[in-house]
């Protein structure tokens, strides 16, 4: 539940404190934000991923199966 009372700033009445703490003004600068290197990834690469020719042999397999089991039908 909201208590209105005066602002003890402004002196505006009723004045409903929505906030603990005061949040500042609109003339403060924003905080400054972690600055990432230019052409740097965010994320690490997975230490799991496969390399373009085994995926490559991998689709080709799946391919050959699935013409096998097309013409066992």
């Amino acid at each position: 539940m909201c208590n209105n009372e005066a602002c003890s700033q402004c002196g505006l009445d009723p004045s409903v404190i929505v906030a603990f703490e005061p949040l500042g003004s609109l003339s403060d600068p924003p905080p400054k934000e972690r600055q990432q290197r230019p052409g740097r990834s965010p994320h690490k690469p997975r230490v799991d991923r496969r390399s373009r020719a085994e995926l490559a042999a991998e689709n080709a397999a799946l391919r050959a199966e699935l013409e096998a089991l097309r013409h066992q039908t």
